[in-house]
């Protein structure tokens, strides 16, 4: 299984779901790899898998940047990413603010949701190979060529799986092409209307009470 984090095993004011966190152990009893797959750099996601025993491989920075037995796949870079905020710190100052783990970001750029979207689109058009995602927690810019489900695939191969073998669960726009390369994809009862029109099941709990609902009805 595989399970974006903030705003699906997490709630919005972050704290995990005790019981999401005994689904995920229940899973792995079981002989099930739970994959954390984040718009959270490596260092976090490293040990957030430590702390709740999760097997399987961790896909980090939405995609761009995957780890699994040792291996790891850097799939973009963020150089450009760097210059669209520069351009936006020139015109905006200190209303905008980048996120404090963008110091470990290699692919991604999160920045906090403190300037209307439209605004880094308008700098965006300037840089027609990056695109602009919203988890609803932090704004991201990167590659057209990452995410989530790109980064599933290079997470199903470290592993010697399918990705069609994967249930991806989700809860924003940023989960859309990791339930689209998934077998089975699953939007948690607060998901965007977009994730829900793809998933192949909409659980009634929302966040990590959908979590646990989910891989009771599915495991």
């Amino acid at each position: 299984m595989a399970t974006d984090v903030d705003g699906t095993l997490t709630s919005k004011a972050h704290g995990i779901s005790t019981g999401a966190i005994q689904a995920i152990r229940d899973l792995e009893a079981k002989g099930i790899p739970v994959i954390l797959a984040s718009a959270r750099p490596y260092p976090i996601l490293n040990i957030l898998r430590e702390y709740l025993g999760t097997s399987g491989a961790i896909v980090c920075e939405n995609g761009g940047h995957v780890d699994y037995g040792g291996e790891s796949r850097i799939l973009g870079d963020n150089e450009e990413c760097q210059e669209v905020y520069r351009r936006l710190k020139e015109v905006h100052g200190d209303g905008v603010r980048e996120a404090w783990t963008n110091r470990y970001n290699l692919v991604d750029l999160a920045m906090e949701r403190t300037i209307e979207r439209e605004e880094i689109l308008t700098v965006l058009s300037e840089f027609p190979r990056l695109r602009l995602i919203d988890s609803g927690f932090f704004y991201h810019v990167l590659a057209r060529d990452v995410d989530k489900g790109k980064g599933l695939r290079a997470a199903a191969e470290l592993m010697g799986i399918l990705p069609s073998e994967i249930v991806a669960i989700g809860d924003s726009e940023v989960d859309m092409e990791l339930l689209q390369e998934a077998g089975y994809g699953v939007a948690v009862g607060d998901a965007s209307d977009e994730l829900k029109e793809i998933a192949d099941l909409v659980t009634r709990g929302e966040n990590g009470e959908g979590f646990s609902e989910a891989v009771e009805r599915l495991f």
